[in-house]
């Protein structure tokens, strides 16, 4: 009998420690599985073990980690289709919307138009353009080009006003099929009671879209000096606004 319990106590430690050894063999080669983590603590552990046996027997609903993992990349997927369709709709109506540009025409682009009469009496100082004749009216023009199909919104005329007359621009358009030029706008200083420095601005104007099938330019008059001991007219610059779409 104490024999055939010897023998038996030998073949269960034999099979504990060959069960032993596999064990840690396999902990040597597992690799951590994220399902197997109850607890989430970075660590596979008796504390997982303890979670499992206090549910042993209970029963639900099976959870499919796999399906809710496809579920999830599906939301995700669906939502990065729904924030580029959100930026593609934020850029087309940036698009859509005007933009403004700008240009502004020196007196140093002018150039007076000729006159023998008036040689040695209209001048382009590069700053301004003047008149210093007593009697006659001085004309200057300067070439005008915008990008074409923009809308000219704004005309702004700088000038200095000494008297009763008044500086003149218009700004005129021509093609070759007309024998005429057709005025988009005028803009004048007031003329009366001799203003000094000032500007004038015109918001609305013909011809507003730009067509560069026409050419396009300032015409300024400038009037004689003034009797008024302020002295001179002069036409200082001109800056046309427009708008565009990208």
């Amino acid at each position: 009998m104490k024999t055939t319990i010897l023998v038996f106590t030998i073949i269960f430690a034999s099979l504990f420690l060959v069960n032993t050894t596999t064990s840690v063999a396999n902990l040597a080669t597992s690799k951590y599985d994220i399902w197997l983590d109850l607890n989430d603590d970075g660590e596979i552990n008796i504390f997982d073990v303890v979670m499992v046996a206090s549910a042993y027997g209970t029963t639900g609903t099976p959870f499919n980690k796999t399906a809710a993992l496809l579920e999830l990349q599906q939301d995700i997927a669906e939502h990065d289709v729904a924030i580029g369709n959100l930026v593609k709709a934020v850029g087309n109506i940036e698009v859509r919307l005007p933009q403004t540009g700008m240009i502004s025409i020196s007196a140093a682009a002018f150039g007076c138009d000729d006159n023998p009469l008036l040689h040695g009496s209209a001048y382009n100082t590069g700053v301004i353009i003047t008149n210093m004749n007593l009697t006659m009216d001085a004309y200057f023009s300067a070439p005008v080009q915008l990008p074409h199909g923009v809308t000219i919104t704004r005309i702004t005329c700088y000038w200095h006003d000494p008297g009763d007359a008044a500086v003149i621009c218009d700004l005129l358009r021509m093609n070759n099929t007309q024998p005429h030029r057709q005025i988009i706008d005028t803009l004048s200083s007031p003329g009366v009671a001799g203003p000094g420095h000032g500007s004038t601005v015109s918001t609305t104007t013909n011809y507003a879209t730009i067509d560069n099938t026409y050419q396009y330019c300032l015409s300024a008059l400038i009037p004689p000096k003034s009797v008024n001991p302020a002295g001179f007219y002069w036409l200082k610059y001109v800056i046309i606004e427009y708008q565009y779409s990208s």
